[in-house]
């Protein structure tokens, strides 16, 4: 893709610098290729997609909560040769998967990239006219503790997560360690975050 902001979006979300910045982050220190990487609260994909087109990753899957989204991550997909062809989506909460409500995840992941919800809806005020801005703005369905729930139980006990976030959450039960200060938020990484030996 020539210009990076002319990925497909809905018009009630776009995504901001920071997912720029995490991505070109990850292709500028990447040592190795990852086999299989999961684009976590995905939105149009912007993230996984990019790291897909510059060979960052071998396959990426996507987990969005919002349907909305699932024309749009499909469309970019389509941008790229025969990325989509080894590519799953998945529309959900992930506290859906995690209680089983749906299907497991089978698959661990050696890189899980995210751009989540910086909010949590307690004391905090929610748009009463926008639900879809506000999925992509607060935790409505999950929350923080899911969120790393959910990657501590589909990260490879060698793999790497790096996500984004507006506070300063350096935590020593899931390993998570500050890599970079941004304008906007601050880029974070997990590794070997597994606390549980249950399976997905």
């Amino acid at each position: 893709m020539k210009n990076i902001w002319n990925y497909s979006q809905p018009n009630f979300y776009k995504f901001n610098e920071d997912s720029i910045l995490l991505t070109k982050y990850l292709i500028e220190n990447s040592v190795t290729k990852f086999d299989r990487a999961l684009d976590l609260c995905a939105g149009c994909g912007v993230l996984g997609i990019e790291l897909l087109s510059h060979n960052v990753v071998s396959a990426c899957d996507f987990l969005e909560y919002q349907t909305e989204f699932l024309e749009h991550i499909l469309h970019n997909l389509n941008l790229l040769e025969d990325a989509s062809l080894d590519s799953s989506i998945h529309i959900g909460a992930m506290s859906e998967f995690l209680n089983c409500n749906r299907e497991k995840f089978t698959k661990k992941y050696d890189l899980i990239i995210a751009n989540p919800p910086f909010f949590n809806t307690e004391n905090n005020r929610i748009s009463e006219t926008n639900d879809q801005r506000n999925s992509c703005r607060f935790f409505i369905k999950d929350n923080q503790a899911i969120f790393f729930e959910f990657i501590a139980k589909a990260l490879k006990e060698s793999g790497e997560c790096y996500f984004l976030s507006r506070d300063d959450i350096e935590s020593a039960k899931y390993n998570i360690k500050k890599v970079k200060q941004l304008a906007g938020s601050t880029i974070f990484k997990i590794t070997n975050s597994h606390t549980t030996s249950d399976s997905m």
